[in-house]
């Protein structure tokens, strides 16, 4: 290492020493090269060895298609492209494989497929939260009318108009509980 590059190293380092050792092994671990240098991953892996720590493998450099020559971005973007055909609501059929790697550039296609199937799953799970939410809010207000309105005095056939209030608020109260339930349930999804 030469002498500048060695004074960097040790600049950051300095700066990283008052960090936790479990931070430090989640930035070495997590491998973001957008948020972190070259050089502090490497201030990072002194000072766990200097804390006698196990240097863990590294999660693998997320794959960018515009830094990949022209060749192994085609294939990228064929992998991409070909988990979305796989997706659009058209059910493979058993003999058509959407999955269809070219020879040289497996690795990056396989890459382009994975982060479209990582796309459409974040894009599902927000859908199924936002409807969720939607039908707690729903059972929320309907379980408030229940109660305000039903609850509130009506009489049944007898005129019994004390048991027709109790039937109206437990199920008022049932729809409440339903409805903050999938509410939270909804808002966590998100």
């Amino acid at each position: 290492m030469n002498s500048l590059l060695s004074l960097l190293v040790e600049e950051i380092r300095g700066n990283l020493e008052g960090k936790s050792t479990e931070e430090l092994l989640a930035i070495w671990k997590d491998n973001n090269r957008d948020e972190w240098r070259e050089e502090a991953f490497e201030a990072i892996r002194l000072i766990l060895l200097q804390r006698e720590q196990t240097v863990p493998d590294q999660d693998p450099t997320p794959i960018h298609p515009s830094s990949l020559p022209p060749n192994e971005r085609a294939a990228y973007l064929q992998g991409y492209n070909d988990y979305k055909l796989s997706i659009q609501g058209n059910v493979p059929s058993i003999s058509k494989s959407y999955y269809n790697p070219p020879v040289e550039g497996e690795a990056v296609y396989k890459a382009g497929w994975e982060k479209a199937a990582e796309e459409y799953h974040e894009q599902l799970a927000s859908r199924e939260g936002g409807a969720a939410i939607i039908l707690g809010i729903v059972a929320i207000v309907s379980g408030i009318i229940v109660i305000l309105i039903m609850g509130t005095g009506w009489e049944d056939a007898q005129g019994d108009e004390r048991a027709w209030r109790g039937r109206a608020t437990i199920m008022g109260m049932g729809l409440l509980v339903f409805g903050i339930f999938i509410l939270i349930r909804g808002l966590k999804t998100r």
